[in-house]
Protein backbone atom coordinates (compact mmCIF):
# COMPACT_ATOMS: atom_id res chain seq x y z
CA UNK A 1 0.00 0.00 0.00
CA UNK A 2 1.76 3.27 -1.03
CA UNK A 3 1.43 6.17 1.60
CA UNK A 4 0.02 9.52 -0.08
CA UNK A 5 0.47 12.73 1.70
CA UNK A 6 -2.23 15.49 0.30
CA UNK A 7 -1.37 19.42 0.67
CA UNK A 8 -3.87 21.93 0.22
CA UNK A 9 -5.14 24.59 2.14
CA UNK A 10 -9.06 23.93 0.82
CA UNK A 11 -10.57 21.81 2.48
CA UNK A 12 -13.06 20.68 -0.62
CA UNK A 13 -10.19 20.12 -3.15
CA UNK A 14 -9.07 17.86 0.12
CA UNK A 15 -11.97 15.73 0.41
CA UNK A 16 -12.52 15.36 -3.19
CA UNK A 17 -8.80 14.22 -3.61
CA UNK A 18 -8.97 11.80 -0.60
CA UNK A 19 -11.85 10.26 -1.99
CA UNK A 20 -10.43 9.73 -5.14
CA UNK A 21 -7.36 8.30 -3.94
CA UNK A 22 -8.74 5.95 -1.44
CA UNK A 23 -10.86 4.66 -4.28
CA UNK A 24 -7.86 3.32 -6.26
CA UNK A 25 -6.31 0.09 -5.53
CA UNK A 26 -2.86 0.03 -4.06
CA UNK A 27 -3.26 3.91 -1.72
CA UNK A 28 -4.11 4.91 1.53
CA UNK A 29 -3.84 8.61 2.79
CA UNK A 30 -1.66 9.19 5.52
CA UNK A 31 -1.82 12.12 6.51
CA UNK A 32 -3.38 15.93 5.12
CA UNK A 33 -0.97 19.54 5.00
CA UNK A 34 -2.33 22.99 4.79
CA UNK A 35 1.15 24.12 4.32
CA UNK A 36 4.12 23.50 3.07
CA UNK A 37 6.37 23.99 6.04
CA UNK A 38 2.91 21.11 7.82
CA UNK A 39 3.93 19.04 4.75
CA UNK A 40 7.97 18.77 5.41
CA UNK A 41 7.27 18.10 9.17
CA UNK A 42 4.67 15.43 7.89
CA UNK A 43 7.45 13.80 5.65
CA UNK A 44 9.70 13.58 8.34
CA UNK A 45 6.53 11.84 10.43
CA UNK A 46 5.19 9.95 8.58
CA UNK A 47 7.66 8.88 5.57
CA UNK A 48 4.68 9.18 2.12
CA UNK A 49 5.54 7.73 -1.26
CA UNK A 50 3.80 10.26 -2.76
CA UNK A 51 3.02 13.70 -2.09
CA UNK A 52 0.34 15.59 -4.35
CA UNK A 53 0.70 19.29 -3.22
CA UNK A 54 -1.59 22.67 -4.73
CA UNK A 55 0.78 25.09 -6.41
CA UNK A 56 -0.64 28.32 -4.59
CA UNK A 57 -0.56 28.04 -0.63
CA UNK A 58 -0.14 30.65 1.78
CA UNK A 59 3.53 30.58 3.01
CA UNK A 60 5.43 28.50 1.02
CA UNK A 61 3.89 27.82 -2.89
CA UNK A 62 3.90 24.43 -4.02
CA UNK A 63 6.76 25.31 -6.53
CA UNK A 64 8.95 25.73 -3.36
CA UNK A 65 7.78 23.22 -2.10
CA UNK A 66 8.81 20.46 -4.76
CA UNK A 67 12.27 21.80 -4.77
CA UNK A 68 12.96 21.42 -1.15
CA UNK A 69 11.44 17.75 -1.17
CA UNK A 70 13.19 17.00 -4.29
CA UNK A 71 16.60 17.87 -2.61
CA UNK A 72 15.94 16.11 0.44
CA UNK A 73 14.08 13.62 -0.61
CA UNK A 74 14.67 11.90 -4.06
CA UNK A 75 12.14 8.97 -4.01
CA UNK A 76 9.21 10.98 -2.89
CA UNK A 77 6.79 10.59 -6.06
CA UNK A 78 4.93 14.02 -6.08
CA UNK A 79 1.93 15.37 -8.25
CA UNK A 80 0.92 19.25 -8.79
CA UNK A 81 -2.70 20.13 -8.89
CA UNK A 82 -3.53 23.90 -9.47
CA UNK A 83 -6.32 26.17 -10.30
CA UNK A 84 -3.72 27.80 -12.89
CA UNK A 85 -2.83 26.69 -16.13
CA UNK A 86 0.47 29.27 -16.67
CA UNK A 87 3.13 27.38 -18.04
CA UNK A 88 5.39 29.03 -15.70
CA UNK A 89 4.13 26.85 -12.92
CA UNK A 90 3.90 23.73 -14.94
CA UNK A 91 7.42 24.13 -16.17
CA UNK A 92 9.14 24.74 -12.51
CA UNK A 93 7.33 21.95 -10.96
CA UNK A 94 8.59 19.10 -13.85
CA UNK A 95 12.17 21.00 -13.12
CA UNK A 96 11.96 19.46 -9.46
CA UNK A 97 10.98 16.09 -11.01
CA UNK A 98 6.65 16.23 -10.48
CA UNK A 99 5.96 13.38 -12.19
CA UNK A 100 2.26 15.06 -13.38
CA UNK A 101 0.45 18.23 -12.84
CA UNK A 102 -3.64 18.43 -12.75
CA UNK A 103 -5.63 20.94 -13.25
CA UNK A 104 -8.56 22.09 -10.95
CA UNK A 105 -11.40 21.60 -10.83
CA UNK A 106 -10.16 18.00 -10.57
CA UNK A 107 -11.84 15.38 -12.84
CA UNK A 108 -12.38 12.32 -11.13
CA UNK A 109 -11.62 10.32 -13.73
CA UNK A 110 -8.52 12.42 -15.14
CA UNK A 111 -7.16 11.67 -11.49
CA UNK A 112 -7.35 8.00 -11.17
CA UNK A 113 -5.89 7.47 -14.41
CA UNK A 114 -2.84 9.80 -13.50
CA UNK A 115 -2.69 6.89 -10.15
CA UNK A 116 -2.19 4.42 -12.36
CA UNK A 117 0.61 5.80 -13.89
CA UNK A 118 2.04 6.91 -10.45
CA UNK A 119 1.24 3.38 -8.94
CA UNK A 120 3.29 2.27 -12.05
CA UNK A 121 5.83 3.85 -11.41
CA UNK A 122 6.22 3.25 -7.36
CA UNK A 123 5.69 -0.12 -8.21
CA UNK A 124 8.96 0.12 -10.01
CA UNK A 125 10.94 2.09 -7.75
CA UNK A 126 10.23 -0.54 -5.20
CA UNK A 127 11.30 -3.23 -7.17
CA UNK A 128 14.72 -1.26 -8.02
CA UNK A 129 15.33 -0.79 -4.01
CA UNK A 130 14.30 -3.93 -3.04
CA UNK A 131 16.70 -5.76 -5.76
CA UNK A 132 19.84 -3.15 -4.48
CA UNK A 133 18.63 -4.28 -0.66
CA UNK A 134 18.70 -7.83 -1.78
CA UNK A 135 21.91 -7.75 -3.77
CA UNK A 136 23.70 -5.97 -0.64
CA UNK A 137 22.66 -8.36 2.25
CA UNK A 138 25.56 -7.73 4.18
CA UNK A 139 25.25 -4.28 4.69
CA UNK A 140 21.05 -4.73 5.52
CA UNK A 141 19.33 -1.18 6.64
CA UNK A 142 16.21 -2.69 8.95
CA UNK A 143 14.45 0.58 8.09
CA UNK A 144 14.62 0.07 4.65
CA UNK A 145 14.09 -3.26 4.55
CA UNK A 146 10.81 -2.12 6.33
CA UNK A 147 9.64 0.44 3.72
CA UNK A 148 10.32 -1.34 1.00
CA UNK A 149 9.33 -4.73 1.88
CA UNK A 150 5.69 -4.37 2.78
CA UNK A 151 5.07 -8.24 3.38
CA UNK A 152 5.49 -10.04 6.57
CA UNK A 153 6.89 -13.03 4.90
CA UNK A 154 9.72 -11.20 4.04
CA UNK A 155 10.94 -10.67 7.68
CA UNK A 156 13.74 -13.40 6.60
CA UNK A 157 15.41 -10.48 4.77
CA UNK A 158 15.85 -9.04 8.44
Amino acid sequence: MYKVLLVDDEPASISLMKTIIEGCQGFSVIGIAESGHQCLKRIEDEQPDIVITDIKMPGMTGVELVKQIHEAYPDIIMLAVSGYSEFEYAKAMLKYGVMDYLLKPIVPSEMREVMEHVKKQADSLYRMKRNRILHQRDHVNHEEVKQYFHYPFYSGIL
